[in-house]
């Protein structure tokens, strides 16, 4: 694969924390991998709920100053080069993965990635839907996996079944051998049912919230719902997660790890080869399909976030890179 080293390369930077418009397709120096790193030709990336609000500056404290900022997490393309020490890639493999969102930089032609954040993309999905895999499948997978310990047989609840982590989580669920209730619009609910939830709430007709039978796992995908809330409806053992806490979410989760009983569980993705590999797998073999809401091209990266800021994505919201 020849790089023109000459010529630099579009990316989405912004250079004050605000609306969408402060998002500016600029050109900068194509980056170079350092000894762990891989270089990697984006040809789609993800828009995720996380980049606009770094956007609008309310992870100020953590992502930094605006200044020539880039964002974006979930990628996949074709690796360029590699640094010294990665063994485990070679020019031209397809691949897919993710960087830190308060990092960034998905968002451009080419990107720099840890080789633990990367992994190669199965044959038989696109670069679309592989850009939308890594942040909403390890979520759910995480989520599920590790906070809710799901196992077969378990009851579990997606609450926002429809959106990118929701849509994962689903079918991570069942995959498991969960029976699974989706909650999601009435507009979504033909999609949800065939991502293969066994039920499906229509929210607009109905707070699931209030029904008598419980849930063993309910995973907030949207945070929409707060523990308070959410607690009726769970088993006198079960686990509600979100990834999106409200205050007190933070105090009952202390709480939970000492009083028996409901517990409450608030937790951050962390990118991994491990589960990675785990969620390649899940692909390759149909397990998990990753729906598609809408592609957008890199300079109409502002409409993208407005779309994704609109909370009605059913799927992932996909920037395809120029040729």
């Amino acid at each position: 694969m020849i790089m023109n080293k000459s010529k630099p390369m579009k990316a989405v930077l912004i250079d004050e924390y605000g609306a969408p418009e402060v998002l500016k397709v600029q050109e900068k120096d194509i980056p170079e991998p350092g000894e762990k790193e891989v270089l990697v030709r984006v040809k789609a990336a993800a828009v995720n709920p996380v980049d606009y609000k770094v956007r609008q500056g309310k992870l100020r404290p953590l992502s930094g100053k605006a200044d020539q900022k880039p964002l974006g997490s979930d990628f996949a393309g074709e690796v360029v080069r590699t640094g010294k020490k990665i063994t485990r890639f070679g020019e031209g493999n397809a691949v897919f993965g993710i960087v830190r969102s308060l990092k960034g930089g998905a968002y451009a032609e080419y990107v720099t990635v840890p080789e633990d954040q990367l992994i190669l993309k199965p044959d038989n999905i696109s670069f679309n839907e592989a850009a939308g895999a890594s942040m909403a499948a390890l979520t759910a997978l995480q989520g599920l996996r590790d906070e809710g310990k799901i196992k077969k047989g378990m009851k579990v609840l997606i609450n926002g079944a429809s959106g990118g982590v929701g849509s994962c989580a689903v079918q991570i669920a069942k995959h498991y051998g969960a029976t699974v209730t989706g909650v999601c619009s009435t507009a979504n609910l033909e999609m949800v049912m065939a991502l293969g939830a066994d039920e499906v709430i229509d929210y607009n007709k109905e707070d699931f919230s209030e029904r008598k039978n419980t849930w063993d796992i309910i995973f907030d995908a949207v945070a929409k719902e707060g523990y308070t809330t959410c607690a009726p409806a769970l088993a006198s053992d079960g686990v509600y997660i979100t990834t999106l806490p409200k205050p007190q979410a933070i105090v009952l989760q202390l709480l939970s790890k000492v009083l028996p009983g409901k517990s409450c569980k608030y937790f951050m993705m962390k990118p991994n080869h491990h589960d990675l590999d785990e969620v390649r797998a899940l692909l390759e073999k149909g397990a998990l399909k990753i729906p598609i809401a809408k592609t957008y091209p890199l300079n109409e990266i502002s409409e993208a976030h407005k779309h994704s800021e609109s909370g009605h994505a059913n799927g992932k919201i996909i920037i395809e890179m120029p040729e």
